[in-house]
């Protein structure tokens, strides 16, 4: 469970960079908060790579359940790797921002974009898609920001308070103190 954070993938070394969430035989609920990939590798025109780097997924998840609600969030594949020190050459190219595999995903409020191509001095790299599915895969995106919780009462010691939680059919209602 994810409320109220920001998770950035590690920058790449090789030719994709890592996603910021990588997830197997998982189950994932984020509330409220910022998921974006890792940038891309920066070439230095020859010297050290042949091409800048892939930015990484926001998420990359394998036989596993995602629930994404928020308001105001994201989720964004990383940005492409530069290209520097070469007179010609282009960025790399943008990360996804969902990358699944035989897996689902329920975004309420929230949807996966992808991340800027990186800056080279032929222009940028293309930008990322926003999400990727194979045919085993399924994504649901809600306009509702999903379940939600309202109080009644004073929250001060040895007083009432009443909490409500309404959730929707399939939805997985969750209560974070």
């Amino acid at each position: 469970e994810l409320a109220d954070c920001e998770v950035i993938g590690p920058q790449g070394s090789d030719p994709i960079a890592p996603p910021a969430i990588r997830a197997d035989h998982s189950r994932i609920l984020c509330v409220s908060s910022q998921v974006t990939g890792g940038r891309g590798s920066v070439c230095f025109g020859g010297f050290s790579c042949v091409l800048p780097g892939e930015g990484g997924s926001a998420f990359r998840l394998v036989d596993s359940t995602l629930q994404f609600y928020g308001h105001a969030t994201a989720t964004r594949g990383g940005p492409g790797g530069d290209y520097v020190l070469s007179p010609t050459g282009t960025g790399g190219p943008g990360g996804t921002g969902l990358h699944l595999v035989s897996s689902t995903a329920l975004f309420a409020g929230v949807t996966p974009l992808g991340g800027q191509g990186g800056t080279g001095p032929s222009g940028p790299g293309r930008p990322g898609v926003g999400w990727i599915a194979d045919a085993n895969s399924n994504v649901t995106f809600a306009s509702q920001p999903g379940p939600s919780c309202a109080g009644t009462g004073t929250p001060a010691p040895g007083a009432t308070l009443t909490l409500t939680l309404r959730a929707g059919p399939g939805d997985l209602p969750a209560l974070l103190l």
